[in-house]
């Protein structure tokens, strides 16, 4: 690669003091301490500090820790030159033991230090320019690595190593201030971004140890695993780290009380997070949120066997209206049989990337059927349910992570969708996308902090028109990948094609278009205008914060009321019941309030206030109750959504009975009653009579796309009628909030 120089690296105090365990207050202390600066100062002098980094292939006879199948190689050495070492040999000749040894202490610093900066400006770059991962360093000598190795790194290196450095015969670096070491390059691997572990180095005594360890057992799937964590780390991310994955909506925050593991052997005592979220009978047991505790030795972690339950995720979509209809495109006058598969046919494929959700379209462009759809949960969710755990994360934890997960999880999706429906991806010409402002600058690798600050400036919206390979870097797909532009960074390239799939730019009628999730995002417009607003409502709609919330999966109660007192319900899937999802949750306090077991400001009935209503018993037998904080969190939700319809309309200058149609739009859109949404206030009652299901309105305008060659043209023309209205500085919304928390179906 290159030849890496530093003339001045940085060396703590502090940690020279305890690498000499020199104790505040003692007589060496004092010593040492007085001549600190002045032999700093030399070791600066002396030290001429090096790095020579070379890539190569793993020869075969390496021993790794890592797997036996890496083949490729980041090879190193780092020197400090031979004047520091000749300067403590003459001071330890000299009888000036402890500045012999302070000048020497330092240097082991400086050099550490080097490999360091090397890594971090060098390496690192480098690596995530490859799109590639890297192992922890291999040092030999050290962590069961042949000390051989260094003869072999020296001499791959090359000349110019050689000319300021060499090796004896007893395998010795000279200069001895000097070190070689080398890294697995993989894609399997992870970016990481220290170069050390030292829970992989048997020198448990080491002096340079930098992080403390704790042993632990984890019990998962009826197996027992014994490993080490970090103790300085939550428990959460240190079985992440090792790939052990957990439910949690907040990344670690400590609100959502998802990660609960059963915790034996060493127990800590539960914070008062865990006493707020946890029952007293499950702190007794050894509940914990991973979140909240850190590793202790001889702690046994007990994981939650995860069920093959899945979410229903919204395949469905409708097409535009002047879209081509399948049908009807392949009857033919002529006696000419057109196959549904073959070389003849070319396909595109249409993305809508949801916070929670992926959802894929096979479409032939010959005949514009659909052949095949795919979905699965994004694998981001693992790292937080919304976009704002998700940017925090990527901004101040790992910036490559997300992006891999969501480009490798897509590539994967696809290869598979033309494996079963049996056509080469080299058929495959288009692929079109669709998604949140957060979810597309992850595709694409660019950073998110600025999304979650104020202004809420994104790095782009405009649309993009690129190799697919150039962005999902597979290596297999050749197809042109078009992005839906977006609007802000709350308005993305999903509600963009929204819009488009439901024909905004060439619309009568004023049309109301709503899509409600963590974020709800609103429109309103027809061929004139378009005014849009995002208001965040909180993940009660998708589940979190709720008692006995969980997401639109297998066994969630998606459809509820209440007959004599009693709650009925019926699931997704008709399962027994996991939980209560969001469309659930609106039909449950809707008949509530119904029933008089709630009034319109909120507040549960004295007998239900502390306990909460009985819903019943989920399928591991523990009693489900919706609870005066779930409706708490419900009257946000709905409230933001609510606020910015009022708004909208308000700006937009007209009244309800001037609104033609409202769609719904979305997973959770797609699945309110909307009887229940209008009785709880979160869709005005005067709007009732017009509403619509836009089914997954994101999907179908990237399916528009792929079959309606102007659809540039409209989907400009809808961009130039777009008016941003920020809801957080209207002096009008904060009113329409608090009023609109009350339970009113007017």
């Amino acid at each position: 690669m290159n030849l890496f120089s530093s003339n001045k690296i940085p060396v703590e105090k502090q940690i020279v003091l305890k690498l000499l365990d020199c104790k505040s207050g003692s007589n060496a202390f004092k010593i040492i301490d007085s001549i600190y600066e002045t032999v700093l100062n030399k070791a600066y002098s002396l030290a001429q500090p090096r790095g020579l980094i070379k890539t190569g292939e793993i020869p075969d006879f390496f021993n790794l820790r890592e797997k036996e199948n890496y083949k490729s190689g980041i090879f190193c050495i780092a020197t400090l030159g031979k004047g520091i070492s000749k300067e403590s040999s003459s001071l330890f000749s000299a009888g000036e033991y402890l500045e012999g040894l302070l000048l020497d202490t330092i240097a082991d610093q400086i050099l550490i230090n080097l490999t360091t900066s090397m890594y971090q400006e060098k390496i690192l770059p480098f690596v995530r320019k490859k799109e590639v991962g890297i192992s922890y360093c291999y040092i030999p000598g050290c962590q069961d690595v042949p000390i051989e190795y260094q003869k072999y790194i020296l001499d791959l290196v090359g000349l110019e190593a050689k000319n300021i450095i060499s090796i004896t015969e007893g395998m010795m670096l000279n200069p001895v201030k000097s070190t070689a070491y080398f890294y697995v390059m993989d894609k399997s691997l992870p970016v990481r971004k220290i170069d050390r572990d030292c829970r992989k180095c048997n020198m448990k005594d080491c002096k340079y140890r930098t992080v403390l360890y704790a042993g632990i057992t984890i019990i998962a799937g009826g197996k027992k695993t014994e490993t080490t964590l970090l103790k300085e780390k939550t428990l959460l991310e240190g079985l992440r780290e090792q790939g052990w994955g957990l439910e949690t909506h907040c990344n670690g925050a400590g609100y959502c009380g998802k990660c609960k593991v059963l915790l034996t052997g060493k127990v800590p005592e539960p914070g008062s997070t865990e006493k707020e979220l946890i029952s007293q009978k499950d702190l007794q047991k050894g509940i914990r949120l991973a979140c909240r505790v850190k590793p202790i030795d001889g702690m046994v972690v007990r994981l939650q066997e995860k069920t093959n339950t899945g979410y229903q995720i919204e395949q469905g979509f409708i097409y535009r209206k002047d879209s081509r209809e399948p049908e009807l495109l392949i009857k033919s006058d002529s006696a000419v049989n057109f196959n549904e598969k073959g070389e003849d046919f070319t396909y595109g494929i249409a993305v809508d990337i949801g916070t929670t959700t992926v959802a894929i379209v096979l479409v032939n462009l010959i005949t514009g059927k659909t052949l095949g759809t795919s979905s699965f949960l994004n694998p981001q969710r693992e790292y937080g349910d919304d976009v704002i755990t998700r940017i925090q994360f990527t901004s101040t934890k790992d910036p490559d992570i997300l992006t891999k997960l969501i480009r490798e999880s897509l590539s994967g999706a696809i290869k598979e969708l033309s494996f079963i429906n049996k056509i080469g991806t080299e058929q495959i010409l288009k692929l079109s996308v669709a998604g949140n402002t957060t979810m597309i600058h992850l595709l694409l690798g660019l950073p998110v902090k600025s999304l979650a600050v104020s202004p809420f400036t994104p790095v782009t919206l405009d649309p993009v028109i690129s190799p697919a390979e150039d962005i999902l870097k597979d290596g297999f797909l050749s197809a042109e990948m078009m992005i839906f532009p977006g609007v802000s960074a709350y308005v993305g390239s999903d509600i963009v094609s929204g819009m488009y799939n439901r024909s905004f730019e060439c619309l009568d009628e004023v049309t109301l278009f709503i899509d409600m999730g963590t974020n709800g995002e609103i429109a309103i417009g027809n061929r004139e205008k378009i005014f849009c607003a995002a208001t965040a409502a909180g993940p009660a709609f998708e589940g979190a914060r709720i008692s006995c919330g969980v997401g639109s999966i297998t066994g969630a109660i998606s459809f509820a009321g209440i007959m004599e007192g009693k709650v009925w319900y019926s699931t997704i899937g008709q399962q027994p019941a996991v939980g209560l999802c969001g469309s659930g949750l609106v039909d449950l306090v809707a008949a509530c309030l119904d029933s008089g077991i709630i009034d319109k400001s909120g507040l549960m009935k004295p007998e239900y206030f502390e306990e909460g209503l009985l819903i019943g018993t989920d399928a591991d037998g523990k009693k489900m109750r919706l609870t005066q904080k779930d409706i708490r969190e419900l009257q946000l939700a709905k409230s933001a959504i609510r606020a910015g319809i009022e708004i909208l309309v308000k700006e937009f200058d007209v009244t309800y009975k001037n609104i033609g149609k409202v769609y719904l739009a979305g997973g959770f859109g797609n699945n309110i009653n909307a009887d229940s949404a209008v009785r709880i206030g979160l869709l005005p009652k005067k709007l009732k009579g017009c509403i619509e299901l836009a089914a997954n309105s994101s999907l179908g305008g990237a399916v528009d796309s792929l079959l309606n060659p102007d659809r540039e043209e409209k989907v400009k023309k809808i961009l130039k009628k777009v008016h941003y209205i920020e809801l957080s500085s209207n002096p009008d919304f904060n009113d329409k909030f608090a009023e609109y928390m009350l339970f009113n179906d007017e």
